[in-house]
């Protein structure tokens, strides 16, 4: 999958995949009985390790500094990742199955909008492919700030005949280059993104 942002694939080590699949197992034991506004399944759980792990390893290869919070299970109420160069950001990582992601990517869920607004700057987006198996590419498609998100419009979303989930929905072409995010991350602070 291509997209007009600059995408960017990341393939997840043999590591990467058992570390995904253990973070999954924990994060779901924590949030097996809550209700959210997605799947509370280990598989959707892992597709947001994967997300996460790509994501932490294309930020230190670029020589950012990644404090992956994702990694530790009671911080589940804080960001993802804290990411650190000249700048320091807050930052939020959602990964679709990418069968889902023309129709049902690009979501934040209204209710969720108020939260997520107070522990992360921005939110990047991701994709994969329907099964995660060893050796799966992740493709960071773009991000974009949260203030993006809260002026995206209001859909509902959710496959045919199921629950729908009315969210804040970015549109493809407003996505931001993963690479304007690493050029944001080495500006001093104060100087203008």
């Amino acid at each position: 999958m291509s997209s007009d942002v600059g995408s960017l694939g990341i393939t997840l080590t043999d590591d990467e995949m058992r570390e995904a699949q253990q973070l999954a197992e924990q994060t779901l034991k924590v949030f097996a009985k809550e209700w959210g506004h997605y799947n509370n399944t280990l598989n959707s759980h892992l597709r947001g390790k994967v997300g996460e792990i790509a994501v932490a390893r294309w930020l230190e290869t670029n020589g950012v500094r990644v404090d992956p919070l994702f990694r530790d299970t009671g911080k589940g109420s804080q960001c993802d990742i804290v990411a650190s160069d000249a700048r320091k950001l807050r930052l939020d990582v959602k990964t679709w199955d990418k069968t889902y992601w023309a129709e049902m990517g690009r979501c934040v869920a209204v209710d969720q909008l108020k939260k997520l607004r107070t522990k992360a700057d921005g939110i990047l987006w991701c994709v994969s492919s329907p099964k995660l198996v060893p050796g799966v590419e992740v493709e960071l498609v773009g991000w974009n700030w949260m203030d993006d998100v809260a002026a995206a419009p209001r859909r509902m979303t959710g496959p045919a005949g199921r629950r729908q989930v009315d969210n804040h929905q970015v549109d493809a072409d407003k996505l931001r280059r993963p690479t304007d995010l690493l050029a944001i991350l080495k500006l001093k602070p104060g100087a203008d993104p």
